[in-house]
């Protein structure tokens, strides 16, 4: 049984156990989208296959809008999807992915509660510019993305107008650790072509960085002799232009140049 808020439960009747899986809501909103396409609610009748003594039994449930479906299909065991009635038509490769998933599951987890790994997601590419070196620090940045809101709980939505998303590629010149701060290696901000200053946001810059597999610099201890590319998220309001991004060195006062401003290119 899926559940809205991303729990799965898995029910074993023969040999009483039980697994509790919490996964991630998008993925039951998925599946329920792949039931309306592939015909769940079309079908012409609620029973499929014939039962037997080795037989899986699967009962879909579904609520879609004004609409609620209920179907019995009977299967052999470690069925594919071209085994399954043929009446179901593309709804078959929807059910044996369901027992793929729901086998994978039984066979890696012992019965109680699972919790699901979050998928880590394939970072973005950029197009960085040249480096400028600050300290013991290599910076370079890319065109700024535009952002209307950052999903997750709760949505992040700005507060200025939209989210500036800057890419950052830094490398650590030295043997020694690096501490990126918003606060310290950003604090003097952002700031635009009327002289309008703007703080790194440490929450949004974090969100932004988890949902897109990449670095927040909002907080990073950068390790020696290592290049990572990362984000810093901003709230600017809409009619912001010509950015000028401020990074001082992460050892400050000893290094030379102890800070560099960077123009940032026009937001894509």
């Amino acid at each position: 049984m899926y559940h809205a808020d991303g729990r799965v439960i898995i029910q074993d009747h023969r040999r009483a156990k039980e697994w509790i899986v919490f996964g991630h809501p998008e993925d039951v909103a998925n599946l329920l989208d792949q039931l309306v396409q592939r015909g769940l609610f079309d079908l012409d009748q609620d029973q499929f296959g014939t039962p037997c003594a080795s037989c899986l039994t699967y009962h879909l449930a579904a609520r879609h809008e004004d609409r609620e479906r209920a179907i019995r299909v009977d299967t052999p065991p470690w069925m594919t999807a071209s085994q399954l009635p043929r009446d179901l038509g593309p709804l078959r490769y929807t059910i044996a992915q369901l027992q793929i998933a729901v086998d994978s599951i039984v066979a890696t987890y012992p019965p109680g509660v699972v919790h699901l790994p979050t998928p880590t997601p394939t970072p973005p590419s950029f197009q960085f510019g040249p480096s400028r070196v600050v300290g013991d620090l290599d910076v370079a940045v890319a065109p700024p993305l535009i952002v209307t809101e950052l999903p997750g709980t709760p949505v992040l939505r700005p507060e200025r107008g939209r989210f500036l998303v800057v890419p950052l590629r830094i490398g650590n010149r030295s043997s020694a650790f690096q501490q990126l701060a918003a606060s310290s290696t950003f604090g003097e901000g952002l700031r635009d072509s009327r002289g309008r200053r703007y703080e790194a946001g440490v929450a949004i810059s974090n969100r932004y960085a988890e949902l897109h597999g990449l670095t927040s610099f909002a907080f990073y201890k950068l390790p020696p002799w290592s290049v990572v590319q990362g984000v810093l998220v901003f709230d600017v309001p809409a009619d912001a232009r010509g950015f000028r991004l401020t990074v001082q060195d992460a050892d400050p006062p000893t290094s030379n140049p102890p800070m560099i401003v960077i123009e940032l290119p026009e937001p894509q």
